[in-house]
């Protein structure tokens, strides 16, 4: 795959904030010198194999945003920190969305009480698989990763 570039993708289109994708970011250009440094656009090049998937990328982490108002404007509960990997929760009334990422291999086992309705969790990003048993919930993968669910919503009082 592409290594942490989906990681860092997915991490803006996910947390709270309004994403930012600087012009050339979605056909994998690089700068090393801040705004000089940038190169024109390199149109043309979208059917090229590496930068139709960088474009694919985006579109669907974009499309990953839009399609889930919990992700603009739910509220965000950490699950499970740690030097590699993040899990967290974007949480609304209508639906929940959980979301893992990691730079590394991930083997994380936390409280099933603390992600709700993940025995329903429905994958949205990602094939990485929920494995919520009675009291716990683990989740395995090779990484770098991203991967995001569907969960039921919160109602609040």
């Amino acid at each position: 795959g592409e290594g942490t570039i989906p990681v860092a993708v997915g991490l803006s289109m996910t947390l709270p904030g309004l994403p930012v994708v600087y012009a050339g970011d979605e056909f994998g250009a690089v700068g090393v010198d801040g705004e000089a440094s940038r190169t024109p656009m390199p149109w043309g090049t979208e059917g090229e194999p590496a930068v139709a998937e960088r474009i694919a990328l985006y579109r669907d982490l974009v499309h990953l945003r839009r399609a889930h108002p919990a992700l603009a404007g739910g509220g965000l509960r950490w699950v499970h920190v740690d030097e590699d990997a993040v899990l967290f929760v974007r949480e609304a009334a209508e639906e929940s969305i959980l979301v893992l990422a990691a730079r590394g291999d991930v083997e994380m086992t936390v409280p099933a009480d603390a992600v709700p309705g993940a025995e329903g969790a429905q994958a949205l990003y990602g094939t990485v698989a929920v494995d919520a048993a009675s009291d716990v919930v683990t989740i395995s993968a090779c990484g770098p990763v991203f991967a995001a669910w569907a969960l039921p919503g919160v109602r609040t009082p």
